[in-house]
């Protein structure tokens, strides 16, 4: 396991270059891991500096090695860092096998919400990646984000620890908080009056509605239908009603099964009327599109520069 400078620095001289019509001595062709993987490479630029990375780079020039794991000791090495990267978009899922077989064993890797595109014609698979999480040391309560790069934003995390001692890695930069989903609150502001009169109304017309909310079909087209759909002289604005109804119902199959009827007990769902209010004002978040996401922060200043 790589898990010191030295380490690293022992495993770069064991390799042998690749030498091929393609590659010459000079070249320095050193794949970290499997010969075959050659695109996987360890590259020492100094006697300080040694980093880890692909030929796969996040602006597209695939000429050199992208750099996602990169030691560094100190002047006088009595410390060393590491700065780690996360992918970007399509080049993620590389960079997650890099990151899980090449950091150090202290740290646990983990990424999260790893999604299969739905068909060949979308690009769901890359739009759902989330930050990665890297826990040093084994302490859950320390474990911190690492957003994927986006463009030429690129985001890394710093560690550091004092070189021959044992100790546990002190993250150097300042942490990262992931993107999360927010309401648009300016943005639904706009509707206030109209959603607040459709929670009203829903909340007087769900009892009446019981019996036969299942078998309503609504076709919910966009945002900007659902929203026109709400209103009072809407013909769909039952219809949209019976939608959400359905959700709820299905959402709540879970815990809310009335095993003598072998049904979900409706009462039980749609009693509790401060409950129904934000399950409703959920769904016209989600069908009105006022949710959004928030790109990832850094908490504090600037990460360190290499120098």
């Amino acid at each position: 396991m790589l898990n010191t400078f030295d380490d690293v620095v022992k495993h770069y001289e064991s390799i042998k270059p690749i030498i091929s019509k393609y590659h010459k001595l000079a070249d320095d062709v050193r794949p970290v891991g499997r010969r075959y993987r050659k695109y996987e490479r360890i590259v020492k630029s100094d006697k300080n500096n040694i980093f880890i990375g692909t030929t796969y780079q996040p602006d597209g020039d695939n000429s050199g090695v992208y750099p996602y794991i990169w030691w560094r000791r100190s002047e006088n090495g009595t410390e060393e860092r590491i700065f780690i990267k996360n992918g970007n978009h399509c080049y993620a899922f590389p960079v997650f096998n890099l990151l899980d077989k090449f950091l150090p064993s202290c740290m646990r890797y983990e990424a999260r919400r790893l999604y299969v595109a739905k068909d060949s014609n979308t690009n769901l698979m890359w739009n759902n990646i989330s930050a990665a999480k890297i826990d040093p040391d084994y302490k859950p309560h320390t474990t911190h984000v690492l957003p994927l790069n986006n463009g030429d934003k690129v985001r890394e995390i710093v560690f550091v620890r004092a070189r021959h001692s044992g100790d546990e890695w002190k993250l150097e930069s300042e942490p990262w908080v992931d993107r999360k989903k927010v309401v648009d609150k300016v943005k639904k502001s706009e509707h206030a009056d109209l959603i607040n009169d459709f929670i009203t109304w829903s909340l007087q017309m769900i009892p009446i509605l019981r019996n036969n909310f299942e078998q309503t079909q609504y076709h919910l087209l966009g945002a900007d239908e659902f929203l026109a759909d709400l209103h009072r002289d809407s013909d769909n604005r039952a219809d949209a009603l019976c939608s959400i109804m359905r959700e709820i119902m299905e959402n709540a199959r879970n815990f809310a099964w009335d095993r003598q009827s072998e049904a979900t007990d409706f009462d039980y769902v749609f009693s509790d009327h401060k409950i129904v209010r934000q399950k409703l004002n959920y769904y016209v978040n989600r069908y009105g599109n006022f949710i959004k996401n928030t790109e990832p922060q850094q908490v504090g200043n600037s990460l360190p520069r290499r120098t």
